[in-house]
């Protein structure tokens, strides 16, 4: 199906592909309804910020680009093929040239292949959706409920008193449950009404086939649990776990409701490097309907990724939850200089403000606290030590203003926001390619291990045997 309301892109235009067109693509080819083609010539790994709508500049950076001996050039291709009524077939191609000559020694393939198959997963999703939100329906058991976006929200403008709570890693489902009751105790009595926990708070979050043990059917303790201390406070309350669902395992968000009942739940959409190993991800659009309005929800990495803004602004999101299980090196080594350790606490102390003022809603975001440790899947890769959860717990209200941060403590936070239908944003998100901020270089060196890694998962026959006998109910 070709969309009319696309269909705008015109042979010259400039595509960003990162901030201040540092890169970018120019538009080669468009034969409406059949082609298109992309063109770019960029710096392997340095970009210099140029004016699109100047020409002349355009061309001094690609002439310079080429008589500098550094660049990499390359075409990207998308054409449709008429396979009989109600079908098409995507076909897509690169070609690609780059110099110094060691570069084109680089997995340019692998690269291109997780890159497309990414792409396709996207066109797939809108193509599903196509009907617009209001029409979308999931199929049974699928995470989330999609709602009109158009439809106002409950009331005008209201507060709502929120809490996240950090805890450090769980070496069972039932000692971190345990673990994190008194905490929920205390988060109700500061007068919350919505309560967050980390992402897979009680999972022993182990990168080897340890993880699966603490995996647990649709109807588990994690979820009995957000149940019955979500009814005993009276509040909203929610946390992830690893659930096992027929052969598959995934990392499942629940909200609980006051009354004990189940809100609803969205899955992650995209695990991150060694994740993918152990579970997979299920697109999905992210927000929960409630009597209190339409909660969106991030799972770690999705909160990172160019998709989720769109997504949670079309479902209509009033409040965005954040529940991350984010390790980093507790100091430099190797590779990890002083400075990406600064950008990545930057990352997580300003994610919050971020989405809040790109949506103009409040949002809540938790992480786990202490050290952290664990091998890789395969020997041959590095395991992950010396880490720590730093925690960061932020509350950012509607207008953008954080109202609320932790340390790298366990603890409660907690605070009052607005939630206002005034202050929503209409605009686009603005994002940086496949990413919410400026990723670089060490952004798309995430991508490649995560597409590998799920090619493991996806051959895995323990994976499908245990998933199976737990999602059954035979596993406690």
């Amino acid at each position: 199906m070709v969309l009319p309301q696309f269909q705008h892109v015109g042979v010259g235009d400039v595509i960003a592909d990162g901030p201040g067109f540092m890169a970018y693509w120019r538009v080669k080819i468009v034969d409406p309804g059949q082609a298109l083609v992309y063109w770019t010539r960029r710096h392997p790994w340095r970009g210099v910020p140029v004016d699109p709508t100047d020409a002349a500049a355009l061309q001094k950076r690609e002439d310079s680009l080429e008589a500098g001996g550094t660049y990499a050039e390359c075409s990207w291709g998308f054409y449709l093929s008429p396979q009989g009524p109600h079908r098409t077939r995507l076909l897509i191609r690169t070609r690609a040239v780059s110099s110094p000559a060691w570069l084109r020694r680089m997995p340019y393939g692998l690269v291109d292949a997780y890159l497309s198959h990414a792409e396709l997963k996207n066109i797939k999703r809108r193509v599903e959706q196509t009907g617009g939100p209001a029409s979308f329906t999931p199929a049974p058991g699928q995470a989330g409920t999609l709602m009109n976006a158009e439809q106002p929200s409950p009331g005008g403008p209201r507060t709502l008193r929120v809490a996240a709570i950090q805890t450090p890693a769980a070496e069972s489902v039932r000692a971190g449950l345990e673990h994190a009751a008194p905490w929920v105790e205390q988060a109700a009595a500061q007068g919350a009404q919505l309560v967050l926990l980390p992402e897979l708070m009680a999972t022993h979050y182990l990168f080897t086939s340890e993880m699966w043990d603490s995996a647990e059917p649709a109807q588990g303790q994690t979820v009995q649990w957000l149940r019955h201390n979500a009814r005993r406070f009276g509040i909203w309350l929610g946390t992830s776990y690893l659930e096992a669902s027929g052969e598959d395992f995934f990392n499942t968000f629940v909200l609980a409701s006051p009354d004990g009942g189940e809100a609803g739940r969205v899955r992650k959409q995209t695990p991150a490097m060694y994740e993918p190993c152990f579970f997979r991800g299920e697109p999905g659009p992210h927000v929960i309907s409630t009597d209190m309005g339409r909660i969106g929800v991030g799972v770690c990495n999705d909160n990172h990724r160019s998709y989720l803004p769109s997504l949670l602004q079309r479902g209509g999101a009033d409040l965005v939850l954040m529940p991350h299980c984010w390790p980093l090196p507790v100091r430099p080594k190797g590779v990890v200089s002083d400075r990406n350790l600064r950008r990545w606490h930057q990352i997580q102390t300003g994610l919050a403000p971020l989405y809040a003022r790109l949506l103009g809603v409040p949002v809540v975001f938790v992480n786990k606290v202490g050290f952290y440790a664990s091998p890789a899947p395969v020997r041959w890769l590095p395991a992950a030590t010396g880490m720590a959860f730093p925690g960061h717990g932020t509350i950012a209200d509607s207008d953008g203003s954080i109202v609320a941060q932790a340390s790298n403590e366990e603890g409660v936070i907690s605070a009052t926001v607005t939630l206002d239908p005034s202050r929503k944003r209409t605009a686009k998100p603005g994002t940086f390619g496949r990413f919410v901020y400026p990723a670089g270089p060490a952004g798309a060196l995430t991508l490649l291990p995560a597409w590998l890694f799920g090619r493991v998962y996806a051959h895995s026959k323990e994976r499908r045997q245990r998933a199976h006998t737990i999602s059954a109910g035979s596993h406690s």
